[in-house]
């Protein structure tokens, strides 16, 4: 006789506890790649657990409170309430309120639903506390910031993301396809502003600008360049000369080149060039935090390349902002400045073929790019890109087996063809 479902379901369920147990006994609490796969295999399997319990018709309301919490958290965000309950200690409702100026009704409401999903918590006595995750939302930067900035700028433009494919499909007289036109997507749709880049209307907006800058300085982790790639092979002291080393395309304020640096303190700063458009450039020079020697170079990557033949072109959480059509724009320039020997280095995510707990960041970041014409890739889909602009792929570097998050896509010229041609 055959186990009934809900016998079948009671030893699935004893199966998983049974590797939850497994896995936690294992669990590593450190900081890096090993730790975060590993908390993240507890994680799937006792999200596994909860999806097995669950009757489908849960599902809607888990849903819901998934989205309600992401408002609460906004909302008191905004007004500043996190920040007013002690690092170290509780406060009550009316104190709260009292800090605050906003009504206790307010608070109380909202705050409840965000004690139910234990992001922040309550005495015995009904007093609000942090947890770990409302106390790191108040670092700044932090991943609050990380937060805002999805919140503002991705998720409110999503929303209406259903009926925006629909709607633009019908104007172009297509099929219903992805976003791909930096000057035309649902970020410029949204703001009335298509034709014009992103970058620019988001300068419209200092204070979500500054949260968007903000929150991936919190996220460098997420695309890790350290640790998995010798960037000291590309330096040849007895036959470089002036040579460039590396070429930090689209690199910000020099995150990038000053992590490589301190990393490898056997590359020279004068041998470093970073590139980037006149803000974030000015901004690099004021910090002072970019070390002394590096060339920072007033530079727009859709123009041919004034570097030529430097060891490596480095673009870090670039062509994710791009579709494929204008990342082989990009590459194509810098193909037409490579020599022989030269590399072109993309720090980016590779997704797998099929998605699990450990990837879902990426997966994430991928619809959220979205918004702006932009996609994360799979290897064939670089491979797609590199052999369009005239390179060959190498290698891809992973900061861990397997992992979307924390890879360097290796280019070359194809052997034979010194300029793709």
């Amino acid at each position: 006789m055959s186990p009934s479902p809900e016998q079948d379901q009671a030893a699935q369920l004893q199966e998983l506890i049974q590797q939850l147990t497994v896995a936690a006994n294992a669990c590593d609490y450190a900081p890096g790649s090993q730790g975060y796969i590993s908390r993240t295999n507890v994680a799937a399997i006792a999200k596994d657990i909860v999806r097995l319990v669950m009757a489908p018709s849960d599902m809607s309301m888990h849903h819901s409170v998934n989205m309600l919490e992401i408002v609460c958290i906004r909302t008191l965000m905004g007004l500043g309430v996190f920040e007013k309950i002690p690092v170290d200690g509780s406060i009550s409702l009316a104190e709260l309120s009292r800090v605050t100026g906003v009504q206790d009704s307010l608070l109380e409401r909202q705050l409840r639903l965000l004690v139910g999903t234990k992001f922040v918590e309550q005495t015995p006595e009904y007093e609000y506390v942090h947890t770990k995750f409302s106390r790191a939302y108040i670092q700044v930067p932090g991943p609050g910031n990380f937060f805002q900035f999805i919140n503002d700028e991705c998720l409110a433009t999503l929303v209406h993301f259903h009926s925006y494919v629909k709607e633009r499909a019908a104007q172009d007289g297509k099929p219903v396809q992805e976003p791909d036109d930096p000057l035309r997507n649902p970020y410029t749709h949204r703001h009335g502003m298509d034709g014009h880049p992103v970058w620019e209307i988001m300068a419209q907006f200092p204070d979500r600008l500054r949260a968007f800058q903000l929150g991936f300085m919190s996220q460098e982790d997420s695309v890790p360049i350290i640790g998995f790639y010798d960037y000291s092979a590309l330096y040849d002291p007895e036959h470089d000369g002036d040579r460039a080393t590396l070429v930090d395309v689209g690199g910000g304020q020099g995150q990038s080149i000053i992590q490589i640096l301190q990393a490898f303190p056997t590359l020279r700063p004068d041998h470093m060039v970073l590139q980037d458009l006149p803000e974030p450039i000015a901004q690099a020079q004021n910090s002072k935090l970019l070390p002394e020697g590096v060339t920072a170079m007033v530079h727009d990557f859709w123009t041919p390349q004034p570097v030529k033949g430097a060891k490596a072109y480095f673009l870090r959480r670039v062509v994710h902002d791009y579709s494929d059509e204008n990342c082989v724009k990009i590459l194509a320039h810098l193909r037409e400045a490579m020599g022989p020997d030269s590399k072109v280095l993309i720090a980016d995510m590779v997704m797998p073929k099929r998605v699990h707990e450990a990837d879902l960041p990426a997966a994430a970041m991928d619809n959220t790019v979205m918004v702006m014409g932009g996609k994360e890739r799979t290897a064939d889909g670089f491979n797609k890109i590199l052999e369009a602009a005239g390179l060959k792929m190498v290698k891809i570097w992973h900061s861990r087996e397997g992992g979307a998050t924390g890879n360097i896509v290796e280019a070359m010229l194809p052997a034979g063809n010194p300029r793709g041609s």
